[in-house]
């Protein structure tokens, strides 16, 4: 049935021949690959999963706003200076492009999983949430110190006539609303020394996507149970068409008391919309990430735990790929 879904489409990222066969049971138990559909606008950015919360007023609304302006202001007065601080200084401007950023082996750790502060800035979300399953998942602190996400997948479908699949757990990194100022102080004349201590929130809720551009993998240190987990991407968007795309690529686990490192480049992120593989396929905005997030929906009912240590970015100078995804135009009558 897989192998029919992907023979439907003609213009979707193509494997080779060997990696085909360990993508596809992943990818068919947790992206749809049929063919696309005409209704692809959506007049909700959450898709119709907005928590039922009550409403506030327009009166309370209002209250609400202007006893924010002051400090809202104030952090806006920080943003102007800072920015006219890196448009003045040229040594403050350099730090964004100069070593370590672009050196070969710069890492950066986003997440390190070392208490209850770092569990909190993720959200944990299933099927149960939402009426449609009966899945549950945690993400807590493990004996060692580290993230836990675990839980029990249930793919049984509830018997309300609407759901047709069940069986869904995810874990998804909070928007950043912090930018970093970076200073650079002169040592000697050829020295400089890089302090990334100085983080400023950004003013009216702002989001701050994380700039990995200058990164060329994803970096994860994890020890799973041996099943595949699907590791998403969103990027920051404001057109409504593309409220719902998101970058995807699966992470093998092999299980035991090992732990492993997964290193896996950026260009190999495909690009799916709603869980669907899109026949267009293009790489993703390094510059401009919002969100990630790991995802369970192996369709195997049964306990599932993934232990995260961090989750980092890192610089290869000798990775030149920019798509690793190889695209094939199709006659126009194959599409349907």
């Amino acid at each position: 049935m897989a192998a029919s879904a992907y023979s439907a489409c003609s213009k979707i990222a193509v494997l080779n021949n060997v990696n085909r066969h360990l993508l596809k049971p992943v990818t068919s138990s947790v992206n749809s690959t049929t063919m696309r559909t005409n209704m692809f606008w959506s007049p909700d950015r959450k898709g119709g999963y907005d928590p039922h919360t009550p409403q506030a007023t327009t009166l309370e609304k209002l209250k609400l706003g202007f006893s924010m302006l002051g400090s809202e202001f104030k952090l806006l007065a920080k943003e102007v200076k800072s920015g006219f601080k890196a448009d003045t200084d040229p040594m403050y401007m350099d730090s964004f492009f100069m070593a370590p950023y672009s050196e070969h082996g710069s890492y950066k750790v986003v997440w390190k999983f070392r208490g209850n502060e770092d569990i909190e800035k993720f959200i944990v979300t299933s099927d149960q949430d939402h009426g449609e399953g009966y899945s549950e998942a945690l993400f807590s602190v493990s004996k060692e110190n580290r993230g836990l996400f675990h839980g029990r997948l249930d793919t049984r479908v509830p018997k309300d006539g609407k759901i047709s699949n069940a069986g869904y757990c995810n874990i998804r990194s909070q928007k950043n609303y912090v930018s970093i100022c970076i200073i650079i102080t002169c040592i000697f004349s050829t020295h400089f020394l890089y302090s990334l201590d100085k983080f400023f929130e950004k003013s009216f809720k702002r989001e701050s996507p994380h700039a990995w551009h200058n990164y060329t993998h994803l970096v994860i240190r994890c020890r799973g149970d041996g099943r595949p987990y699907l590791i998403n991407m969103d990027t920051k968007c404001n057109l409504d068409v593309i409220w719902h795309d998101q970058y995807n690529f699966t992470l093998y686990t092999r299980g035991g008391p090992y732990w492993q490192t997964s290193k896996i480049p950026f260009s190999k992120f495909f690009l799916t919309t709603k869980g669907r593989i899109q026949d267009k396929q293009n790489a993703i905005e390094l510059g401009n990430i919002s969100t990630v997030s790991i995802t369970q929906a192996d369709r195997q009912t049964g306990p599932f735990a993934l232990e995260i240590d961090y989750i980092a970015v890192i610089r290869d100078v000798h990775h030149k790929e920019e798509f690793w995804w190889e695209m094939y135009e199709g006659k126009a009558e194959m599409m349907y």
